[in-house]
């Protein structure tokens, strides 16, 4: 006998073919519910393309202001790094979704004029411990929020905070990114940061940390520096400014690989003599972090009193171009004062 011939048998096989169609359709029935461009099928296809780490077609999914944001936030990172460079573009980070979509669990949660939320379940793996190689499996629920844009459905992801504190201001001077109080206080002391990752190695620059007639020369204002008898374990310098006409004297610690082996980076730090009592208040600091690929950021701090210095003055000796010049200046200085 070749088949089953039995009516019973073969109106059994007819029944148990349909429910499995049917359980086949309900599995899918939410993503078969997304219309065609609408805000559910672009979510799917955002988790899909996600979860099989598909960057170039999750960025294109991606709402114009969340790109904006991405490559900001990219491109702090860059100038902010510690280490070797990023060897990745914007466009490439970010797209992995973590965990299983269980198929069918995406729906639309609600939808008004041109924003929409979508939500679905995830299988995910969550450590109880530090070494935990074999965690058990959870369900959860994830929302994301899309935008239309353009005439089509966008993903709208939450913004990443970019760039310093609300107390601080920053501008971007070139290679040099340079961080201001966000109002100067005229009593207080006020701090001046300037940074940058420069090509020439620690050791390179070292020898300028060491001469004050590189380091100090290359500060704002400062016309010449003048080497004095210590003051025990300290070195004293005086500085001269050209814009005012003045001169004070700092005393200068060093510490650093050839200094105090083996720190991790090379720093200068001079203080004022008087400290507070000095006609004019200043103190600050070279810092030379090395990084692997054989650059170093070079950091510079100023600790300055606006009001010790004459009418609106400190905004032009301590600009953002004149501090963003001095960090750049210290890698040329290193190369006249090196061995």
């Amino acid at each position: 006998m070749f088949g089953i011939q039995h009516p019973i048998i073969q109106r059994g096989m007819h029944i148990a073919g349909f429910s499995l169609m049917l359980a086949c359709a309900l599995l899918a029935a939410s993503d078969a519910h997304a219309q065609p461009g609408g805000p559910l099928e672009t979510a799917v296809k955002y988790f899909e393309a996600g979860q099989a780490s598909q960057c170039g077609k999750v960025w294109p999914m991606y709402s114009a202001a969340t790109q904006e944001n991405i490559r900001a936030a990219a491109h702090r990172r860059e100038r902010e790094r510690h280490g070797l460079p990023q060897p990745w573009k914007p466009e490439e980070q970010g797209c992995a979704v973590t965990g299983t979509l269980k198929r069918g669990s995406a729906h639309l949660a609600r939808q008004q004029g041109d924003e929409a939320v979508v939500t679905a379940e995830f299988t995910v793996r969550v450590s109880r411990r530090k070494y935990d190689y074999f965690p058990p499996a959870t369900v959860v629920t994830r929302e994301l929020r899309l935008v239309r844009e353009a005439g089509a459905w966008r993903v709208e992801l939450p913004r990443i905070k970019i760039g310093p504190g609300s107390d601080r201001r920053l501008v971007e001077v070139g290679p040099v990114d340079v961080y201001y109080p966000v109002k100067f206080f005229a009593g207080l002391h006020n701090r001046l940061e300037a940074t940058a990752v420069v090509r020439a190695s620690r050791d390179a620059l070292e020898p300028a940390l060491r001469d004050p007639q590189s380091w100090a020369r290359v500060l704002p204002s400062v016309n010449a520096a003048q080497p004095l008898e210590r003051a025990g374990e300290l070195e004293r310098v005086q500085l001269l400014f050209a814009e005012p006409d003045r001169s004070i004297t700092v005393t200068t610690r060093l510490s650093g690989k050839q200094a105090d082996s083996p720190m991790r980076e090379t720093s200068l730090q001079w203080e004022v003599e008087g400290s507070n009592k000095a006609p004019v208040y200043l103190r600050g600091s070279w810092r030379l972090e090395p990084h692997q690929d054989g650059s170093t950021r070079v950091t510079l701090l100023l600790l300055i009193d606006t009001k010790q210095w004459p009418g609106n003055i400190t905004e032009g000796i301590f600009s953002a171009e004149r501090i963003a010049e001095a960090v750049l200046g210290l890698e040329k200085a290193a190369r006249k004062s090196g061995p």
